[in-house]
């Protein structure tokens, strides 16, 4: 068995000149919190991360947790989960501003923020341009007038 990959029982049989400090990181790792019990201990990750174990179920350390991969997070129908180092965070996807955890839709149009040549149309977190009547869109943007005299 490795120095790194120790069963969880095995704190009775530390020697007791080793200092609390040097046995709980070589019982549990430096990136543990250590819990002493009655005649063993327990290791304990901290928040965000997951015990490791090796192919005998011996604790090896502690990784990092992916919340959002997990779908333990907080964020927003609206938003992305961007996961970080024992942690994550929330960003607001194109077309919403927010904190994350609450997106609001963007109204393009409002101030004539969506460049569009007659009617700006405010979706979800997009939008689109439209025509009066007589007129066509064109590409995107751009409106031209519809010759009604000539038949297609």
């Amino acid at each position: 068995m490795t120095a790194s990959a120790r069963p969880i029982t095995d704190y009775s049989k530390r020697s007791a000149k080793t200092s609390t400090s040097a046995r709980r990181e070589l019982n549990c790792g430096v990136d543990t919190k250590c819990k002493n019990t009655k005649g063993s201990f327990t290791c304990r990750c901290p928040s965000g991360y997951e015990a490791k174990l090796d192919t005998n179920g011996n604790y090896v350390n502690c990784t990092d947790r992916n919340e959002c991969f997990h779908e333990e997070h907080y964020c927003s129908l609206n938003a992305r989960c961007v996961n970080t180092i024992g942690s994550f965070s929330c960003e607001c996807v194109e077309g919403f501003v927010g904190n994350g955890r609450n997106c609001e839709d963007v109204d393009e149009c409002v101030g004539g923020r969506g460049e569009c040549d007659q009617r700006c149309v405010n979706t979800v977190g997009s939008y689109h341009c439209a025509c009066h009547p007589g007129y066509e869109l064109l590409g995107d943007v751009s409106c031209v007038d519809i010759d009604e005299c000539f038949k297609r």
